[in-house]
């Protein structure tokens, strides 16, 4: 019932991607069963007009002209162009499946990345024209059965009995092995993630520099074997029973073109039902038999299976997040954090009980040691996900009662790992909204990255890859004010608070320096929250906490930190101490 409902969504699918090709498919298909009980019928009467040359004349032309249509290629091609739209439509499914929550905690999830992996890993585009195949075998051997049982009911329905039987055993060792092998997804995905590392440009300096070219191979081999593994056991398991079946058909059949021998010779029947019958029960075969393909098709059958299952997954109470309300130019008071806990699944608290206030127009910075929560509280911020006790207000509401799609487009962010997008720097600055000239000029002068983009062979207009035509690429450094100059350009679009999370981790100590001068500019009657590692930017901040351990250990400015004498003081120290050394 899975695979009928699988199919079924297949078709559908189909329909959505491309109608007229869908209605031409069927038509062909049609027509293909139609020239296959044409030529069996034609040939059958063909032997029977022997030698009577006013009946087999016409008959021989009826004969070539049915076999004239190229079909099975006019179909194949039509199929193929229809397999492209269709995994566009499952592709396009899938990005909106994983789109649909606003927070990225179903990202993270183990279970809802394996289906997202089942939903495009095991299609292709033989998986459509499969589909297609395995129907047309299916009726083809009906129409024979039809045929034989002109002859012989009884015959028809023996060799229809064992030949269903043989189909269901087929079919059931293919899905089977399917389902085996759907069961080791996450082996395969950290095998295929292993494999291409050897691969990938990103990773090649580090193979080389140590060496890890064998010990990636070996890895992947390793992975690969242990998740087929039970793939080859259970094929193996399933072999005596379809031996036993072997036999059971060559016994069907002699039986039953035995019969037809032994009517023939009684002259019971002439040699023109002999030819077609003996045709007949050759294509009943199709009853059972595992067309070419099959395999695929119970992957892509499970494949659209998986897309269905990643639509509902993301729906899960979970990923939901409510709200509908907007404020207008929020924050305008202040942002508060009271008493908020927050977990990871199946994880301690990394958040436990923080309380925090962010006025309207003022930067915070926050700083501790690694693991402490740092990221984990911007994310909430910014609405990634809900805290798990407590709550987070923005001029007083609720931030569970704010449209949180509306909230992210207030958020202007450099993320520590943040993207570099192969394309125009044009485009990666304004990626948040429609590009403004004079925006980006502004945005990458605030940031630093003016210089950088007119080294470039066609300035903003240039592709940051040089995979493409006059594409180039940028520094660590260079690639962080893009960054910078992205979240710049989202403030002017209309956000309303500046998150920086490193700021200045790929910076050069003088571009670093750069950047503290600029600090007190950039976020000057911005609400600004800063992570960062290295005092000599925070300090710039109206206010510092300090986290451990989940916990808001300490609060103030720099001054007070530091005449406090507490973790911040300590901290601070031996970050001076170092750069003195």
């Amino acid at each position: 019932m899975e695979q009928i409902r699988a199919g079924f969504d297949l078709v559908r699918l189909a329909w959505r991607a491309d109608r007229r090709l869908s209605l031409a498919t069927i038509a062909l298909a049609v027509l293909d069963v139609a020239q296959e009980l044409g030529v069996i019928v034609l040939t059958g009467l063909v032997v029977g007009a022997v030698p009577d040359l006013d009946r087999l004349v016409p008959l021989l032309v009826a004969l070539a002209v049915v076999q004239v249509p190229p079909v099975g290629e006019l179909r194949w091609r039509l199929l193929w162009s229809l397999s492209a739209r269709v995994r566009i439509e499952l592709e396009a499914r899938i990005h909106t499946s994983l789109a649909t929550p606003p927070g990225i905690a179903h990202l993270e999830d183990p279970v809802v990345q394996d289906e997202a992996s089942k939903a495009v890993t095991f299609w292709n585009s033989s998986v459509l024209e499969g589909t297609v195949n395995v129907a047309l075998v299916r009726v083809n051997g009906f129409v024979a059965a039809v045929l034989v049982a002109t002859w012989s009911v009884p015959a028809a329905l023996g060799l229809a009995v064992v030949w269903h039987v043989f189909g269901r055993y087929s079919w059931r060792r293919a899905t089977g092995h399917t389902s085996v092998l759907f069961n080791e997804s996450e082996g395969l995905r950290r095998a295929e993630y292993e494999g291409e590392l050897g691969l990938l440009p990103e990773a090649a300096k580090e193979v080389r520099v140590f060496g890890l070219r064998d010990w990636v191979a070996a890895r992947f081999v390793d992975r690969w074997w242990t998740a087929m593994t039970p793939v080859w056991r259970e094929r193996r398991r399933s072999w005596p029973a379809g031996v036993v079946l072997c036999v059971l058909l060559f016994a069907a059949n002699a039986a039953a073109l035995a019969l037809l021998g032994r009517n023939a010779i009684a002259g019971e029947v002439g040699l023109g039902v002999v030819a077609i019958v003996v045709q007949a029960v050759a294509a009943m075969s199709a009853l059972g038999q595992v067309p070419f393909g099959q395999y695929e098709v119970a992957h892509g059958l499970r494949t659209v299976t998986a897309n269905g299952n990643l639509e509902r997954m993301v729906t899960d109470d979970r990923f939901v997040m409510t709200g509908e309300r907007r404020l207008d130019d929020a924050p305008r008071d202040t942002v508060r954090l009271e008493a908020v806990t927050f977990a990871y699944p199946d994880a301690p608290l990394v958040l436990d009980g923080v309380d925090l206030e962010l006025p309207a127009g003022s930067s915070l910075a926050i700083v501790g040691p690694n693991g402490a929560g740092k990221t984990t509280l911007v994310k909430l911020l910014c609405r990634f996900y809900d805290p798990g006790g407590g709550r987070i207000t923005v001029d007083g509401v609720d931030l569970r009662d704010l449209d949180p799609r509306w909230w992210h487009h207030r958020i202007a962010a450099l993320f520590q790992g943040f993207l570099r997008y192969p394309l125009t720097v044009a485009d990666n600055i304004a990626y948040a909204a429609e590009p403004d000239r004079e925006r980006l000029v502004s945005a990458s002068e605030r940031a630093g990255a003016t210089a950088a983009i007119e080294r470039l062979p066609s300035g903003y207009d240039t592709p940051l890859t040089r995979t493409v035509e006059g594409g180039a690429d940028l520094s660590g450094g260079e690639w962080q004010r893009i960054a910078l100059a992205r979240a710049l350009y989202a403030l002017d679009a209309g956000a309303g608070v500046l998150v920086l999370d490193e700021p200045a981790a790929h910076l050069d100590a003088r571009a670093e320096a750069d950047l503290y001068d600029r600090f007190l500019r950039l976020t000057h009657g911005v609400t600004t929250v800063v992570i960062s590692h290295r005092f000599s930017t925070v300090r710039h901040a109206d206010r510092i906490v300090v986290l451990d351990a989940g916990h808001l250990v300490e609060s103030g400015t720099h001054g007070e930190l530091v005449d406090a004498g507490g973790v911040y003081a300590r901290m601070f120290r031996l970050q001076a101490e170092r750069f003195d050394a």
